[in-house]
């Protein structure tokens, strides 16, 4: 049964990874120093997974267990935010739109228990969702997510044993090279041969220079040549 809109935004995780962003000083300059624009965008999404709650066991130190993101032949997935960066290629949201993306096949490992109803697993593959206007959002493979086992469910929660950039990455926003500085991403599934579902979000930024004045070097060499230019041009006109 295809998961509604409500089990796509039930249980959405609150673990996140976060980057605070760094200060840019200018260089020393004739006047001001040059302006450092930077540029931010988020994007929301959702979408439904396989079934695999039955395949894990938190208390087994050698546990695998593999789960499909982004279920079908044609999946979409709902985009319930997208700002900055992000838009285009997506639109503004809300309201929330449908839009294309790929099927992903995540491996997870058991790394560590935490205590009787959760461990810690490893990704064991980067894991990257495509959609059909060119952007990708993936996590690379080593990440660790805090897998919760209960009595009839089974919840999934990225953690943060990686800086958001070395958790995450996204590709294919026009105008170049984006950094990651904090995201979210969790999925769950019941006993019930159902399929589960997913939520994600994940903040950007870019940092754009806008040209200044000459460095004072290169302002007191333009001076000097200039100087030297109209003396010649002097000379020449008493000469002749």
């Amino acid at each position: 049964m295809a998961p509604t809109l409500r089990s796509l935004l039930k249980g959405r995780g609150t673990l996140k990874f976060l980057l605070p962003l760094a200060a840019v000083s200018g260089a020393l300059t004739f006047g001001a120093p040059s302006a450092h624009a930077l540029q931010v965008g988020n994007l929301e999404f959702a979408d439904g997974t396989g079934d695999f709650a039955s395949e894990v066991n938190i208390t087994d130190p050698t546990d695998t267990f593999s789960v499909l993101f982004n279920t079908g032949a044609n999946p979409l997935a709902l985009v319930s935010g997208a700002g900055g960066l992000f838009v285009p290629p997506f639109a503004p949201a809300p309201p929330s739109a449908a839009v294309g993306i790929s099927s992903a096949l995540a491996g997870f490992t058991f790394f560590a228990p935490v205590n009787p109803f959760q461990a810690l697993y490893t990704l064991d593959n980067d894991t990257a969702f495509t959609f059909s206007n060119g952007v990708t959002v993936g996590i690379f493979g080593g990440v660790q997510f805090l897998v919760t086992q209960g009595g009839t469910a089974v919840q999934v929660e990225v953690t943060q044993n990686f800086a958001p950039d070395l958790t995450s990455f996204v590709t294919g926003l026009p105008g170049g090279a984006v950094v990651v500085t904090a995201g979210a991403f969790t999925f769950n599934d019941t006993i019930q041969t159902t399929g589960g579902s997913y939520s994600a979000q994940v903040n950007v930024a870019r940092e754009d220079t806008v040209p200044g004045p000459l460095p004072i070097l290169g302002a007191g060499v333009a001076f000097g040549y200039s100087r030297r230019l109209r003396k010649r041009v002097k000379t020449a006109a008493v000469s002749a």
